[in-house]
C-alpha cells in the first residue's frame, strides 16, 4: 500500500498534500514494521471468502453532476482486507451537443483500519484503466467520434454502521485522479451512500436450517 501511494505522489506533482495527508492517516501512532504487518500479512492469513457488489459513487464528469456505476468481483479476507476487480461505466452528455462515456476496468483494495461498536472505517484505493469516448454532434459524422485513454485513481475513506448481523449502512467520499487525461476535467470528489446485504451468510444459514430439520 505505502509502495503504490508513493509511486502516485511522485506522479501527481501538484496533488501531494492531499496524498501526504492520506499516508499519514494511515500510518498515525503505528512503526514501520507493525503497519507492515498489519496491513500486508496478518489479513491475508485469514480466512477467504467471495464478495461481489455494485460500486455507484456519485461526482461531477466535465464540471456536471454525474454518477459513474460500477460491478466488483473479487475475495475478501476475514472481515478487514478486500481485493476486487471492477468494471465501471457512464454515458452522459455534456451540454446539448456532445456525448460522453466513461468507461474502464480497475483494481480496487478496502482495508478496514479502525473499528469500533458497530462503527467501521475503512482506507479505499481504486486504479483502472479504460477510455474516454467522445461524440461530438456539431462535426461532420466522420469526425464526431473521439477515443481517449486514460487511467482513474481514486483515493477513499469510506464507512459502515452495522444495522443488523446481516446488513450495514454504507457511505464513503474521496478523490479521484485521471492520469493520461490532458484537460484533468474529468478528475473531481466523489461521494457514495448505499446498504450492503451479506446475501451468502443469509444463504448459508438458510441452509443450514433446512437440512436440520
Amino acid at each position: 500500500m505505502q509502495a503504490i501511494l508513493f509511486m502516485l505522489s511522485r506522479v501527481f506533482k501538484g496533488k501531494l498534500l492531499i496524498l501526504h495527508v492520506f499516508v499519514a492517516f494511515l500510518c498515525v501512532d503505528a512503526d514501520v514494521n507493525a503497519q507492515i504487518d498489519s496491513l500486508l500479512i496478518a489479513p491475508l492469513k485469514e480466512k477467504k471468502s467471495l464478495t461481489y457488489g455494485l460500486n455507484n459513487r456519485r461526482t461531477y464528469l466535465l464540471g456536471d453532476p454525474s454518477t459513474i456505476y460500477g460491478v466488483y468481483f473479487g475475495i475478501q479476507y476475514g472481515e478487514r482486507l478486500k481485493h476486487v476487480i471492477t468494471y465501471n461505466n457512464n454515458l452522459f452528455w455534456a451540454g446539448n451537443n456532445e456525448q460522453v462515456r466513461v468507461q474502464f476496468l480497475g483494481f480496487a483494495e478496502e482495508y478496514t483500519f479502525y473499528s469500533v461498536g458497530r462503527f467501521e472505517f475503512v482506507s479505499y484505493i481504486h486504479i483502472g484503466v479504460g477510455f474516454a469516448s467522445y461524440r461530438n454532434l456539431t462535426l461532420p459524422h466522420e469526425h464526431q467520434f473521439y477515443d481517449e485513454l486514460i487511467s482513474p485513481v481514486e483515493l477513499g475513506v469510506h464507512g459502515s454502521l452495522r444495522i443488523y448481523d446481516r446488513l450495514k449502512f454504507k457511505t464513503g467520499a474521496g478523490y479521484r485522479f485521471v492520469l493520461l487525461d490532458k484537460e484533468h476535467d474529468l478528475d473531481g470528489f466523489y461521494y457514495k451512500v448505499g446498504a450492503s446485504l451479506a446475501v451468502g451468510t443469509i444463504w448459508n444459514s438458510f441452509q443450514n436450517k433446512k437440512a436440520n430439520h
